[in-house]
C-alpha cells in the first residue's frame, strides 16, 4: 500500500480494497482493525470482558484501591483529622481487558489452493485461557463506607 500511494503521489491510488496509506491522515475516532483491513482474529485490540466479582484478583484489587487511599489520607496529622478511613463495603462490577475473542479463539489458518492466499480461512478453537491474568488489566468498581 504504502509503495502504491508513494508512485501515484499525490493522488490515492485506485482499486484499494483493505488497508491505508502511511501518507493519509488516519481518523482517531474510526482508527479499527477493521478500517485498516485487519481480520479480527489478527487483530491485536483489546476489549473489556466482564469478569466475576467473586474472582479473588477481583477482590484483592478492591482492596488494595481501599487501603492505598486510606494510606494517602493518613501521611499527616492534618490529613488524618479531615479523612475518614475508608472500609470496603461491595464491589459493583469488574471487568478485564483482553484481545477480541476471534483472537483468542484463532488456531490456525487454511490456505487456499496453490498457496495463493496467506491466510484465506481462519481456523478457529476453544477459547484461549487467560494465564497471565496477574498482568492483565482490570477495572473495578467499588463502593466504600464512607460514601
Amino acid at each position: 500500500m504504502f509503495m502504491l500511494h508513494f508512485v501515484t503521489y499525490p493522488q490515492y491510488p485506485s482499486g484499494i480494497v483493505t488497508g491505508q496509506s502511511l501518507f493519509s491522515r488516519i481518523d482517531e475516532k474510526n482508527r479499527t482493525c477493521a478500517s485498516a483491513g485487519v481480520e479480527d482474529h489478527w487483530c491485536p485490540c483489546l476489549d473489556l470482558e466482564t469478569v466475576s466479582i467473586d474472582e479473588p484478583i477481583v477482590k484483592e484489587a478492591a482492596e488494595f484501591v481501599a487501603r492505598y487511599v486510606n494510606n494517602l489520607t493518613s501521611q499527616s496529622n492534618e490529613l488524618t483529622k479531615l479523612c475518614q478511613r475508608l472500609v470496603l463495603k461491595e464491589v459493583k462490577t469488574a471487568f478485564r481487558e483482553m484481545p477480541k475473542e476471534a483472537m483468542q479463539r484463532f488456531h490456525d489458518t487454511k490456505n487456499g489452493a496453490n498457496d495463493w492466499c496467506d491466510a484465506c480461512e481462519a481456523v478457529m478453537g476453544a477459547k484461549a485461557e487467560n494465564n497471565i491474568f496477574r498482568d492483565t488489566l482490570h477495572q473495578v468498581q467499588l463502593v466504600t463506607s464512607p460514601n
